[in-house]
């Protein structure tokens, strides 16, 4: 990877009910709203790097179906991010919102 390249992984995950999980997180006062997710280390196995940032902020064990997005931006330190999100409709175990602390899983 390169020195100025990050890359992320998110999960769509959607319920039974066709709800998607989203976490609510406060920072500084402010509500933001973000997939589960996160920076990955090893871009070879990016489904198993998302099934273990999943786990870690929900509680959640996923199977992590196909790519559905990928794209580019730039954060303000200057540092370029590749994020990739892929759609989760089977997973198991119970939320566990103890897992992260900052975070509020909502469905």
């Amino acid at each position: 990877m390169g020195n100025n390249m990050e890359y992320t992984v998110k999960a769509i995950i959607i319920n039974k009910d066709s709800k998607i999980l989203v976490l609510e997180q406060v920072v500084d006062g402010q509500t933001f709203y973000t997939l589960p997710g996160g920076r990955i280390e090893d871009e070879i196995d990016e489904k198993g790097e998302l099934k273990r940032e999943v786990m870690e902020e929900t509680g959640l064990d996923i199977e992590v179906d196909e790519l559905v997005g990928e794209w580019m931006f730039e954060r303000k330190n200057g540092r370029k991010t590749i994020c990739k999100t892929y759609l989760v409709k089977n997973f198991s175990g119970q939320f566990d919102s103890s897992k992260k602390k900052k975070y509020e899983i909502i469905f």
